[in-house]
């Protein structure tokens, strides 16, 4: 949820950061309201046209809820060097709260390579980065215990496969260009691996 009101000569973003989906709305310059999704039984008539879960507001006057969560404010300077580099500190922030990183362990399997530290590591001579508003959420390799059993033997019998998904994170003055990714020459991260076609 972000708006950019101007400070005298320089501008800076107020940004919201929640810790779940939010409507907002901006009614006033500089001001930013959010509301919280409420959960009817049954429709109360208010506008919302469907039977939501609800069940204290039901059959009688709703009470005032007290809805806990964390929301992060953001008040930095609006930078200046390039278009995307404007949203860094919101994709920033905005990673930590939705995107931990998450402690995974796993037992490597020396018959099938890649290792997963192979999988992180890249050469300096393909050492491209993604697009600033494309992060990595998974690389997993693909196996008949992991994998539905249509698809493995279609896909994955006779090659190795893995899955690999992107998160893209863009403003919304980005979001009307589509974004390229040039995975070719990733060194060790895909080597040995036949790209297949990428979608949304």
């Amino acid at each position: 949820i972000m708006d950019q009101p101007g400070e005298a000569c320089k501008a800076r973003q107020l940004t919201l950061v929640p810790d779940r989906a939010h409507g907002g709305a901006s009614l006033l310059p500089g001001q930013l309201e959010i509301m919280v999704h409420r959960r009817c039984l049954v429709d109360d008539w208010r506008g919302v046209d469907e039977a939501l879960n609800e069940v204290d507001c039901s059959t009688g006057i709703c009470l005032p809820k007290m809805v806990t969560g964390e929301t992060r404010l953001l008040l930095d300077p609006v930078r200046a060097e390039g278009r995307g580099e404007v949203y860094d500190s919101y994709r920033e922030l905005t990673h930590q709260v939705r995107l931990p990183l998450l402690p995974v362990f796993t037992r490597d399997d020396p018959k099938h390579q890649p290792r997963a530290d192979s999988w992180s590591s890249l050469p300096v001579s393909s050492r491209r980065a993604l697009p600033r508003e494309v992060q990595v959420l998974t690389l997993e390799l693909l196996t008949h215990e992991n994998t539905p059993k249509l698809y493995y033997d279609k896909a994955c019998a006779h090659h190795r496969c893995i899955l690999l998904r992107l998160a893209n994170t863009y403003a919304q003055e980005e979001g009307s260009t589509a974004v390229e990714l040039d995975l070719a020459g990733r060194g060790a991260l895909l080597e040995g691996f036949e790209l297949g076609r990428g979608f949304e």
